[in-house]
């Protein structure tokens, strides 16, 4: 005769319980509509409402007239837009911009509009993929697009053009960082590898007079490069020469060379070629300033570094790394890591290195 079957006695709940229980679903529920905001942002910016709210409220009807789109589905945009805290209703059916939309002012020179037509555009579809990271190790933006992220931003130039303004500002302000921490005063000649339209290089020598600078990138980016007016005006003190980083030399004579926001596109083998040639220029006194998200041991809370890591992961073949990885990484090819301070910008750090003393 089998034993008789026992349950145990179920736990009583209690109000404290199930409203923590409450608040845990409605916290899930909200991250998992994410998407749902990141779409509303997209519509917003992609039909430029916020330059049409400058001057205070508009009605649905007029919106839809000026933007030369069909009124009932924008009526209900507006109303999620309100919803998630993105407009205001000032009376039926008028509508008005909050602080959040106004960030997507095409003039301002913070505006997020660039960024969000990129999310909206571009980078969602690939996170729809992210599962492909895991099932396949295949970079998920290839999976979505059939190509990979530069080839794509070549051939779709509005996307290049959103993307170049988005850089170009986290450039403005990591650039400004750099110069305002970093002590300039022993360099002479900084040469900036990968530096694009010259931004960054154009800050340092405006702020440190005795600078002269060497922008070095691709050659088709050097030519548009030599149109910022920015770079005209510091005639001799800036040279501009073309070359591919990765598999050239890079310019001699500097004392100071910088690569910002480019090892982190790169897995660790195809940044050893840049090191290796970086380290190939650099006088033995030299200095080699890299400018990353840097995560950090251990995780606290929101962390820029991380999401920029996971972003890497869906649209390249890149990754955010460590203080530690950047060390061993550096001492692969030679170097030695001095230093590494946070600048307080986008989550960057400074990560100062010179040429191993054994070497």
């Amino acid at each position: 005769m089998s034993a008789p079957i026992t349950s145990s006695p179920a736990q009583p709940t209690t109000p404290t319980s199930d409203r923590v229980a409450g608040l845990v679903r409605a916290s899930l529920l909200q991250k998992l509509g994410g998407y749902i905001n990141s779409q509303l942002i997209y519509v917003l910016a992609k039909l430029g409402v916020a330059d049409h709210l400058t001057a205070g409220p508009k009605s649905s009807t007029t919106l839809a007239a000026a933007l030369n789109v069909a009124h009932d589905p924008l009526l209900r945009i507006l109303r999620g837009c309100v919803s998630a805290g993105l407009l205001s209703e000032t009376s039926p059916g008028h509508f008005a911009a909050t602080p959040l939309t106004q960030m997507l002012e095409s003039n301002r020179p913070d505006s997020l509009r660039d960024y969000a037509l990129l999310s909206g555009e571009v980078w969602y579809g690939a996170w729809g993929a992210l599962w492909q990271a895991v099932e396949t190790g295949r970079t998920p933006f290839e999976t979505t697009f059939g190509t990979d992220y530069y080839s794509y931003l070549a051939q779709h130039p509005a996307a290049n053009r959103s993307f170049q303004v988005y850089m170009q500002g986290r450039t403005q302000q990591s650039g400004q960082a750099l110069s305002a921490l970093y002590d300039f005063s022993r360099v002479r000649t900084v040469v900036d590898i990968g530096g694009g339209n010259g931004t960054l290089l154009q800050i340092l020598l405006h702020d440190h007079p005795h600078l002269n600078g060497v922008l070095y990138d691709l050659p088709e980016v050097i030519a548009e490069a030599a149109q910022n007016p920015l770079l005209q005006q510091l005639g001799a003190r800036c040279q501009l020469v073309s070359g591919d980083f990765t598999q050239q030399q890079v310019p001699a004579g500097g004392d100071c060379y910088i690569l910002s926001q480019i090892l982190h596109s790169c897995n660790d083998a195809e940044c050893l070629p840049i090191l290796q040639n970086c380290f190939a220029a650099l006088p033995p006194q030299g200095r080699l300033l890299i400018l990353e998200q840097v995560i950090p041991a251990q995780l606290q809370g929101n962390m820029p570094a991380v999401e920029m890591d996971l972003m890497m992961l869906v649209l390249l073949h890149g990754r955010e790394r460590t203080a530690d990885a950047y060390t061993r990484l550096l001492a692969a090819t030679g170097f030695t890591v001095t230093a590494v301070q946070p600048l307080k910008t986008f989550g960057y750090s400074l990560i100062e290195a010179q040429k191993n003393s054994e070497q």
